[in-house]
């Protein structure tokens, strides 16, 4: 995927992923998607469901997760979190994260 990638609602799980730096994936469906070792760094999440989804070893450092929906995801605390921007997103445990408000 190239910088500046722009997707509305797309529906993503199957998608094999590398390197999505940067990308704009606000609203998608990654529900159940392996994003296992993906470099999402700087990603745009707003609204986006990755209910149920792997995150092992996932480059999310600067991400924003507003509202995003992770819950249910599998190993979240193997992914790189720096800087991500957590404002009412749904964490795994169902729980809602304000610390990026």
């Amino acid at each position: 995927m190239r910088r500046g990638t722009i997707w509305r609602q797309p529906k993503l799980h199957e998608l094999v992923w590398r390197e999505s730096v940067e990308c704009d994936l606000s609203k998608a469906s990654l529900s159940g998607a392996n994003l296992s070792n993906a470099s999402l760094s700087g990603a745009v999440l707003t609204g986006a469901s990755l209910r149920g989804a792997r995150l092992a070893q996932v480059q999310l450092s600067g991400a924003n997760l507003e509202e995003a929906n992770l819950y249910l995801v599998l190993n979240l605390d193997a992914a790189l979190l720096v800087d991500a921007k957590l404002c009412n997103t749904t964490m795994p445990d169902g729980l809602i994260d304000n610390r990026g408000c």
